[in-house]
């Protein structure tokens, strides 16, 4: 796919592809003078990160084998701050791993309704 079309990413729907793609490039990796690994991500993923989700928080990039930082660079996300905002909540998290919020607490915290959402029936 690299020689043929150069892409900066792939992008799939299905979660079991994204991995099966990512993680496949590995096996290339292995021969002498291969370096085509391509970033693979889902749509959910690839949306998320332009619209401004955090790169590891959100969209669990650092599980992924390709190099996906020149995407990052490409899109605008200077990926060397969100890694240093990740490891800080993981010192936290080893620190005191009540410090954080958990799912209880989002399930209880009270959001007031959006009133143009809710014309529509959301919130």
């Amino acid at each position: 796919m690299r020689d043929e079309a150069n892409p900066d990413v792939t992008l799939t729907h299905d979660t079991g592809c994204v991995t099966t793609l990512d993680k496949s490039q590995f096996a290339a990796q292995a021969h002498k003078g291969v370096t085509a690994a391509i970033p693979v991500l889902s749509e959910a993923q690839f949306a998320a990160l332009a619209m401004g989700a955090h790169p590891y928080r959100v969209c669990q990039l650092h599980w992924h084998s390709a190099d996906y930082h020149p995407l990052l660079e490409k899109m605008g996300i200077d990926w060397r701050e969100r890694w240093r905002e990740f490891e800080d909540d993981l010192e936290r998290l080893k620190k005191n791993p009540g410090a954080v919020m958990t799912w209880d607490d989002a399930d209880a915290a009270s959001v007031p309704p959006n009133p143009e959402h809710l014309a529509h029936g959301g919130r």
